[in-house]
């Protein structure tokens, strides 16, 4: 469908955009790479078989990095393996996600370098809050004496396909620590982090960003963050369609065509939330965050047979995420185990 879809309207969606000065040629390109992905006529191998003759045409693959869901579903898998088998310790470990407002995800959607600093502010405090529960835990005299890990990823997009920058965090759920008798490496796990410790990661990590915006001329105004103000400049004079279509998807209206403006029509309809799953006054939102961080637990060693999935949701790509996805209002502090 998704094939058919940008085959069907990618002429009209290039014309409509010439208006605003046109898309970049990577853009462009990324779209016609992908409609030529998996085509005979556009590249192919000839295999042979030299014992009994058969022969087979294999069609090669565009080996984009924006949407094409065949390519980058087995990037994802590739990639889930190599973190759970060479890169992850068979420890428990933890999934955090960090949420933003609306108009600093604009902001960051063309900013990689600032997306990356305030993906760091966010680890940061979650590194200090593992340290400072490992001193109380464990009785260490200093926190430099704890140390931990993780693996951030940044996620630019949700099951809506709306431009959505917000991080996932595979952080080990506990702390490692030298033996002073034998000078090894001793892991040890944590305990479930309790809503306040969650809340104050949130409102730490609020106060970060703040300050890394500030420094690199940026600002947490509230109409940017409701998305009213939030083309950047820069990006507008440089790339104007661009700029139009990051927008747009930030508002979650169309950028061209007879709904320019609108809302996009939908299939489906979210079911109402059930009592009790609605943000109440305590959950842990803090200012400059629209949704708390949250946490839940896998612990290790896994299977051989199963294929990471923990891994797998920590980086999909925009067309290839697992199912089910949870809707925004679902997105409350909770840890499980």
């Amino acid at each position: 469908m998704l094939y058919q879809a940008v085959q069907a309207h990618w002429p009209e969606v290039l014309e409509d955009l010439a208006e605003h000065g046109g898309l970049p040629k990577f853009v462009v390109r990324e779209f016609e790479e992908y409609l030529r992905c998996g085509l005979l006529s556009a590249g192919c191998l000839h295999r042979v078989c030299r014992s009994c003759g058969h022969s087979q045409l294999v069609a090669l693959s565009c080996k984009r990095r924006g949407f094409c869901p065949s390519c980058l579903g087995r990037r994802m898998a590739d990639t889930a393996v190599h973190m759970e088998q060479h890169v992850l310790p068979r420890v428990p470990v933890r999934h955090w996600i960090c949420s933003l407002p609306w108009g600093l995800r604009a902001l960051l959607g063309y900013d990689r370098v600032l997306a990356a600093k305030v993906a760091s502010a966010f680890t940061h405090e979650l590194d200090r809050s593992l340290c400072k529960r490992a001193k109380a835990v464990l009785g260490l005299p200093s926190v430099a004496d704890a140390h931990t890990g993780a693996i951030a990823a940044v996620q630019r997009t949700y099951s809506a396909l709306r431009l959505n920058v917000h991080f996932h965090v595979l952080a080990l759920g506990g702390v490692t620590v030298r033996d002073a008798t034998n000078d090894a490496l001793v892991f040890h796990t944590l305990p479930t982090p309790t809503r306040s410790e969650v809340a104050d990661i949130a409102r730490r990590t609020a106060q970060r960003i703040e300050k890394t915006l500030q420094a690199n001329g940026r600002s947490l105004d509230p109409v940017k963050q409701d998305g009213q103000d939030d083309e950047p400049p820069k990006l507008c004079s440089d790339e104007p369609g661009l700029a139009a279509c990051y927008a747009a998807a930030a508002r979650g209206v169309a950028a061209s065509g007879d709904r320019a403006g609108q809302a996009p029509l939908r299939l489906l309809v979210s079911p109402a939330p059930a009592v009790g799953e609605i943000h109440d006054e305590n959950d842990p939102v803090a200012e400059g965050a629209s949704e708390p961080p949250c946490s839940s637990m896998r612990r290790w060693p896994r299977p051989s047979s199963v294929r990471a999935p923990l891994q797998v949701y920590h980086a999909p790509p925009a067309c290839s995420g697992p199912p089910g996805t949870p809707p925004r209002w679902q997105a409350q502090a909770h840890s499980q185990e």
